[in-house]
């Protein structure tokens, strides 16, 4: 059998990842970090929301971690509903991190934050389709960006809607909670 540089470029680098793979899941503070995002993970399952990746940037420091979620069971049609919604999941999410004295000093920023964090949330129909307009299929917080998608039938491909940095979502929050405005997201039937 030939081995082609494709193929033995792959093996060793799977063979580094899964090495580097074994060598963090023994470091406390990368386990103690995995640990908070099951906590956020089993918190977000009682909501109705299904992970269904993970990844992080763990060197000498914590410095980033991405977060996917799927559900069948929220929609969001008005942007200030689906904006309060990825504030609070992104305040939710970073605040353990922040709150956790054991890990502080191996994060790479602190207070961790939504530039430190991506999440997606992806909004399914029954069928487990994307939801379509009017309802957004799609609201991301990545790296401090905030996008949010409805799904192009015709492409079948997420289609941007809008997009603010998340200090303009969260300030946008911030003034809907001072006038006590909390949205209440529609459920499928």
């Amino acid at each position: 059998m030939k081995l082609t540089l494709v193929k033995i470029t792959a093996l060793v680098a799977t063979v580094c990842f899964a090495c580097t793979g074994c060598l963090i899941t023994h470091r406390t503070e990368c386990a103690r970090s995995d640990e908070i995002v099951e906590e956020n993970d089993r918190s977000l399952k009682k909501e109705g929301f299904t992970p269904v990746y993970f990844s992080g940037s763990y060197h000498n420091t914590i410095r980033h971690i991405s977060k996917g979620y799927l559900t069948e069971e929220h929609q969001f049609t008005t942007l200030p509903t689906a904006r309060y919604f990825i504030v609070e999941q992104m305040e939710a999410f970073v605040k353990p991190f922040n709150d956790e004295k054991s890990i502080r000093i191996y994060l790479q920023d602190y207070p961790f934050s939504a530039k430190n964090v991506s999440l997606q949330f992806h909004f399914l129909d029954k069928t487990s389709k994307p939801l379509l307009y009017p309802n957004f299929a799609q609201v991301n917080c990545m790296q401090g960006q905030v996008t949010y998608y409805y799904w192009d039938e015709a492409t079948s491909q997420p289609c941007l809607a809008f997009s603010e940095r998340y200090d303009q979502a969260l300030n946008s929050y911030n003034k809907s909670k001072l006038i006590n405005w909390k949205p209440k997201p529609k459920t499928q039937p």
